[in-house]
């Protein structure tokens, strides 16, 4: 719970608090639930719909990053989806912030990408009596993500949109089984301007400072379950070094290395089989980060030189957000995945050396 509520301090942080036009909107759509293991075709059954409420602002200009992003809008939404299948997935019900990015014009008329990520309660979950074939959740309480790609367009007070949505939930393997459920959808928005005349951003200047490159270590830490039968928690913990090189004022690539000690992959092993680096998983990343004024969220691939004990596969994937504390010091928030399977989210606590 406490990563959860985390979550949303993040991704509420990462979008400012400035704002100028505000609007009502209301979502729905219509999909399909993804089996992304070979463990879940039986539970596609139907199709899924849903209906979302929310609420989104746009940034007033008074930061050089609200005209870096062309204007962008922050917001909340409350979200309910019929997953199409009653009897064993049941229903999803979400609350998370967003932010949504113009890709090509502006919030007036372009191409958008929304992201979000916050709480999501899933009503039907694994039990090995009563729903044994739900291997894709564990829990009841879970955060969710929401990624989509739309076309928005506003008429005077009113404003639409329309387009494709992906959306994840699962509990970050703190109670297994956790595949996680994965929805695409074709939705449709309509939403209407509270305010009744339209405000500009704000034209202010700012100096065209370009930031520097950066070298940085980060140590995090996570909880994570080694058995479905078993309710016990093992620890992870990280030890990340990153080299970030901005490309514009608004994104930056990345190169890093991990060792990584995950007490849950190898909990059952006999002690006699471990020895040296066996149990430790080592690789290497490559990233990009989005910039928000000093925070970020960053998306990086990984392969593994060392996969210790875990039978995941070769290739590791994480998204997350960070937070500047000061110039040095940091915290950020990482769901650390193979491909749609979560492995972990963890908390971190980084120090910039350069």
């Amino acid at each position: 719970m406490k990563g959860l509520l985390l979550i949303l301090f993040l991704s509420l942080g990462l979008i400012g608090q400035g704002q100028s036009d505000r609007w009502i909107e209301a979502r729905g759509g219509h999909g399909f639930f993804i089996p992304h293991r070979n463990t879940l075709p039986q539970l596609l059954t139907g199709h899924t719909n849903f209906l979302e409420l929310g609420y989104s602002a746009r940034v007033d200009g008074s930061k050089a990053w609200h005209h870096g992003y062309k204007g962008p809008l922050k917001g909340i939404s409350l979200f309910y989806m019929d997953m199409g299948n009653e009897r064993e997935l049941g229903d999803l019900i979400a609350l998370y912030p967003h932010v949504t990015l113009p890709l090509a014009g502006t919030v007036d008329a372009g191409l958008m990408l929304r992201m979000g990520i916050g709480f999501a309660y899933v009503t039907k979950i694994y039990d090995r009596r009563e729903n044994m074939f739900n291997t894709a959740i564990g829990s009841h309480v879970n955060y969710n993500i929401l990624m989509s790609l739309t076309y928005r367009k506003s008429v005077g007070r009113w404003v639409s949109s329309a387009g494709i949505s992906m959306t994840h939930a699962s509990n970050a393997a703190l109670q297994l089984p956790n595949l996680g459920v994965n929805m695409a959808t074709a939705d449709f928005t309509l939403g209407f301007r509270l305010n009744r005349e339209h405000r500009p951003l704000l034209e202010t200047e700012f100096p065209d400072v370009l930031p520097s490159s950066q070298f940085s270590l980060t140590l995090a830490l996570a909880m994570r379950q080694s058995d479905s039968f078993l309710d016990n928690l093992h620890g992870v913990q990280e030890v990340r070094a990153k080299w970030e090189k901005p490309l514009s004022d608004k994104l930056s690539y990345s190169l890093g290395a991990d060792v990584i000690h995950n007490r849950a992959t190898y909990i059952d092993i006999p002690p006699d089989s471990l020895s040296g680096p066996y149990f430790l998983q080592v690789g290497v990343n490559a990233g990009l980060l989005l910039r928000f004024g000093t925070n970020a969220l960053f998306f990086e691939n990984g392969v593994y030189l060392s996969q210790g004990e875990q039978d995941l596969g070769g290739i590791y994937h994480r998204v997350g957000g960070r937070k500047r504390l000061n110039d040095r010091c940091h915290i950020d928030l990482t769901l650390k995945t193979h491909f749609a399977r979560a492995d972990y989210l963890a908390l971190g606590f980084g120090y910039t050396v350069n």
